[in-house]
């Protein structure tokens, strides 16, 4: 296990913050979230995961949301 720093941000500010010991940079993330994330593109409320051992390599993630049913 690895252990990681965990940051919520909406926008530039961190809303929550944890330490996560996990096997995965994104398994942590989902441990911090209580959900399912994906890599992070552009938006707002994301989640930094900082590792704190090693290279000290950060990772961007959100949280994972379910497809809008399409409306035709």
């Amino acid at each position: 296990m690895r252990t990681f720093k965990v940051e919520v941000i909406s926008g530039t500010v961190v809303v929550s913050s944890s330490t996560v010991e996990a096997a995965l940079p994104f398994k942590a993330a989902e441990r911090h979230a209580q959900k399912p994330v994906t890599l992070r593109r552009k938006e707002n409320e994301w989640i930094r995961v900082t590792e704190l051992n090693g290279e000290h390599r950060m990772f961007a993630y959100t949280v994972r949301h379910s497809a809008q049913p399409s409306s035709s």
